[in-house]
């Protein structure tokens, strides 16, 4: 039940709006329901993917940067770092993109075909869909467990480096800072 209030001058009119499934489309409601669970669980994916993207893409323009202001060995591990995360960085997401189609389609585009086409359709979703959903959100965790082994592994050394030379160590973006960059 939606309220619905239009306002014209000073004069005020409201009133209520229920929507209701429509039992003539042929589809159940659990059939709606479970297409509506399958769609949020895909745009929460979605999310989770542009922020693990945002984190690699911050990280390794973040290192890129400061190697231009040490010297080796630090600047190396700073590149070698950066250059990781550039080749992960096109795992996930199409190397060229252009109006018509991706060159290479990798997890973001995949995923957006598969919202797509479990939006576009309002029924249950399908087996297939439902096994790449799962498929799809092992991949992004694999990936946010191979970030935080990165930053563990490497980062944190890099920054106990840093720390000796006088420089500020290099921090990694949060979800917070990341929800807030994105909220609209």
């Amino acid at each position: 039940t939606y309220t619905v209030r239009i306002r014209k001058g000073d004069r005020v009119v409201m009133t209520s709006v229920r929507i209701l499934h429509d039992t003539s489309s042929g589809i159940s409601l659990a059939e709606r329901k479970a297409n509506v669970a399958a769609q949020m669980r895909l745009y929460r994916m979605i999310e989770d993917l542009a922020f693990i993207v945002e984190r690699i893409l911050t990280l390794r323009d973040t290192l890129q940067q400061r190697s231009a202001h040490v010297a080796d060995p630090v600047r190396a591990q700073l590149v070698s770092l950066a250059e990781q995360l550039d080749s992960a960085y096109y795992t996930l997401v199409a190397r060229k993109a252009s109006l018509f189609a991706d060159t290479e389609p990798q997890l973001r585009e995949k995923l957006a075909d598969l919202y797509a086409s479990v939006a576009y359709y309002p029924g249950m979703p399908t087996d297939e869909q439902l096994r790449l959903s799962d498929q799809y959100a092992d991949r992004i965790e694999q990936v946010e467990q191979w970030f935080e082994n990165i930053v563990r592994q490497h980062l944190a050394p890099i920054n106990d480096q840093l720390r000796q030379l006088g420089q500020a160590p290099i921090t990694v973006l949060s979800r917070t800072a990341f929800d807030a960059q994105v909220a609209y």
